[in-house]
């Protein structure tokens, strides 16, 4: 998660150089990837204060709270790409 919110950091650092309606658009994305980050992270503390028997839940919640926050990632990054 600490390197996922630098990669974050760095989009946000590209996406400065962008100009009007591309850059409304970007800072959209970047807004929602920022709610499922901090969304995985309070998976990731319900996780870590769950109890053996409520893990393997919270487990499967945070696999997918995680993939879909690095899919969210992947896809604003390449977009900044295209942009930039």
């Amino acid at each position: 998660l600490r390197e996922l919110n630098v990669k974050i950091d760095q989009l946000q650092e590209k996406g400065s150089d962008l100009k009007d309606d591309a850059k409304v658009k970007w800072n959209e994305q970047l807004d929602e990837l920022k709610v499922q980050r901090d969304h995985v992270s309070e998976k990731l503390e319900e996780f870590n204060d769950a109890s053996a028997d409520a893990w393997e839940g919270l487990k499967q919640d945070l696999d997918t709270a995680w993939d879909n926050l690095k899919n969210s990632y992947d896809n604003a990054a390449n977009e900044i790409d295209e942009e930039v």
